[in-house]
């Protein structure tokens, strides 16, 4: 049975080691850029939520 890549037509898989996805971009850069997202982000909120208070 053909693997997903090459139903894709992506071509012969050579392991797990370079699965790719979105728009061919490694799961290991789009896990790393999403995780530096979200710590951003809740950075960003912790941010926030201490002047908010600093102001009162």
């Amino acid at each position: 049975m053909p693997s997903l890549r090459e139903l894709l037509g992506f071509g012969k898989s050579e392991g797990a080691n370079n699965l790719v996805i979105l728009n061919g971009y490694p799961l290991a850069v789009v896990v790393a850029i999403s995780l530096h997202i979200l710590l951003l982000g809740g950075l960003v909120y912790l941010q926030s939520s201490s002047q908010s208070q600093a102001l009162e």
